[in-house]
Parts: structure tokens; C-alpha cells; sequence
């Protein structure tokens, strides 16, 4: 059987790296106590990278014995194939959304990126689409300049 690696094994080998990088940046805050909550944050996510690793290992390894070291049906590859796509177009799309907060601000970038979100993981009930849209931009609104009085990027187009 031709090995290969699974995705959650890339993305746990990714996260522990990008764990590692931030917490020595983390290093370099010189108040003492402002170094606590990213590094707790960093150790919690590096246990749950771990986690994802030893899981993802003991499956592949459970599914060779199971499946006696078969090949991976043509329908297997598809599913995967497809999952991959999805999986690229949400990047895509989160950085659309990023390059739209600059542009058009974050409420209109929030209001695009939602329903193309939604759309992708096949919820096509109009006003779930709806209310989950206005309700984020809402959220946002009030949260962030309401409550904590920030100014929202209204990005360069206004």
C-alpha cells in the first residue's frame, strides 16, 4: 500500500510549529505578567495539536490493519479530491475576506464573507443565510464599537 500523509498530520505538524515560533515571540515581552495569557493560550493549542497528531496516527494505523493494507477506492480519492478543494477555497476565501476588510471595511466584508461561507458548507436555508449575516455584522457592531468603543475599519474604498 502506497503511504501518505493525512491531512490532520500536515495541519497538527503546522500548528506545532507555528506554536513554537509565537511562544519564543513570546519570550520578548518584558512585562513578566503579559507573557501569561499568550503562553497558556500557545500551551493549550500545542496540547491540542498533539492530540490531533496522536489521534490522526493511531486512525491511519487502525485503518491499514482493518483494511489489510488496501489501496484507497477510486471513490475514497474523490471524496478527498473534493475535500481539498473545499478546503482551498475556504483559504481563498478568508483571504478575500482580509483583502475586503482593507477595502470595503469589515462590515461589508463580514456581510460577503458569511453567506459564501455558509453557501460552502451547504446550509442553504435562505434565512438561516439571513439572519446568521445580519447577526455577526450586528455582533460585531456592538461588541467591538459600542461596547469597547473601537473604531471599525471602514477600509480605503470609503
Amino acid at each position: 500500500m502506497k503511504k501518505y500523509l493525512h491531512p490532520d498530520i500536515i495541519i497538527s505538524i503546522v500548528m506545532l510549529c507555528i506554536v513554537a515560533f509565537l511562544y519564543a515571540n513570546s519570550l520578548t515581552i518584558t512585562q513578566k505578567a503579559a507573557q501569561y495569557f499568550p503562553q497558556v493560550t500557545l500551551a493549550g493549542t500545542a496540547v491540542c495539536a498533539v492530540v490531533l497528531l496522536v489521534k490522526s496516527i493511531l486512525r491511519i494505523n487502525r485503518d491499514d490493519k482493518e483494511n489489510g493494507a488496501e489501496e484507497r477506492t477510486d471513490e475514497a480519492k474523490r471524496a478527498n479530491r473534493i475535500g481539498n478543494m473545499r478546503i482551498l477555497f475556504f483559504a481563498v476565501l478568508i483571504v478575500a475576506y482580509i483583502v475586503g476588510i482593507n477595502l470595503v471595511g469589515i462590515l461589508i466584508a463580514t456581510a460577503i464573507f458569511v453567506p459564501s461561507a455558509l453557501y460552502m458548507l451547504k446550509i442553504r436555508n435562505i434565512w438561516s443565510i439571513i439572519g446568521l449575516t445580519v447577526g455577526t455584522d450586528l455582533a460585531i457592531y456592538i461588541v467591538f464599537h459600542v461596547l469597547l468603543s473601537l473604531v471599525l475599519p471602514k477600509g480605503s474604498l470609503f
